[in-house]
């Protein structure tokens, strides 16, 4: 058997304290479904629902009802029967920090537990396809139609402002400091740049801010604020777009991930490897001015 433990400072098994985003559970999730199939083990369902005491923490203390936009894929082990066996199993598990970088050991331990802290994309760009499908087969309200990645008629801009700091005192390019909000001025001056290079292509902005916080973004033509009833639909259909503005977020990367699809970061990103493929184009740009084409 295999647990993701996905990221928290307390995993209860039925509930994480002060839990991360989606984007950082994700490495853990799929990590273990990988490992499962390689290893002819079975998933242990995570713990989704997670719950703010400090938010400190976390940041921003808003409660992930993640538990609500996902259920057990039919392979994994849930409910009653997921009780027992961390109850029983976990004393002799082997707790695993999986990582990109390292062949995974063999174990003949009954369970592993298996965190990770490893933002990077190179050991699931093979297994692309799999992991779009098995998202897809986990979400308890999934798309109505099927899914067009990286293809679609349109540009998605992710602005993350919640839960993200804005940009410290003295701080000039903000591209090496994690968990800061993007100026929102390079959105602006993308966009339009964006307008101007592709204006075949609405776009449509992604984002966790207010809309007046938004709304010089907004006052764009062609610009329009996207809606979607939860966080992973909103991921997918940021990951449908042909090409993705990102934010500092492994929210975005992960988008880009799943839809295969160029993407615009801020300057030099904060990790060097790219969620696509190595012939997807890649923008890094502090000044969208030095954005002169775009692949067709």
């Amino acid at each position: 058997m295999i647990y993701p433990s996905l990221p928290a400072p307390l995993d209860l098994g039925h509930l994480r304290i002060n839990g991360a985003g989606l984007g950082n559970c994700l490495f853990a999730y799929c990590r273990a479904v990988l490992l499962a199939g390689r290893e002819g083990r079975r998933v242990i369902a995570p713990s989704w629902r997670s719950l703010p005491i400090n938010a400190k923490l976390r940041g921003d203390g808003r409660i992930r009802h993640y538990h609500r936009m996902f259920a057990p894929h039919p392979d994994e082990l849930a409910g009653v029967a997921k009780a027992a066996m961390l109850a029983t199993l976990l004393p002799f598990a082997e707790h695993r920090l999986a990582r990109a970088d390292s062949a995974p050991p063999v174990t003949r331990r009954p369970l592993i537990v298996l965190r990770s802290d490893d933002f990077s994309f190179t050991d699931l760009q093979p297994h692309r396809v799999h992991l779009r499908r098995r998202l897809v087969e986990i979400m308890r309200h999934p798309p109505a139609e099927p899914m067009n990645w990286g293809v679609g008629r349109y540009i998605a801009v992710h602005v993350r402002l919640g839960d993200f700091d804005p940009v410290p005192t003295g701080i000039a390019d903000p591209s090496g400091t994690p968990n800061t909000r993007l100026p929102l001025d390079w959105y602006l001056a993308v966009i339009r740049r964006l307008r101007a290079l592709r204006p075949d292509l609405p776009v449509r902005i992604f984002s966790d801010g207010s809309d007046a916080e938004l709304a010089p973004l907004l006052a764009f033509d062609h610009v329009s604020r996207a809606r979607s009833i939860d966080d992973a639909n909103e991921l997918l259909a940021m990951a449908g777009a042909a090409l993705l503005v990102g934010s500092h977020s492994t929210f975005s990367r992960w988008a880009v991930f799943l839809g295969n699809m160029p993407a615009i970061w801020h300057a030099q990103p904060l990790r060097r490897d790219s969620p696509a493929d190595a012939a997807i184009p890649v923008y890094h740009i502090t000044d969208a001015a030095g954005l002169t084409e775009l692949a067709a």
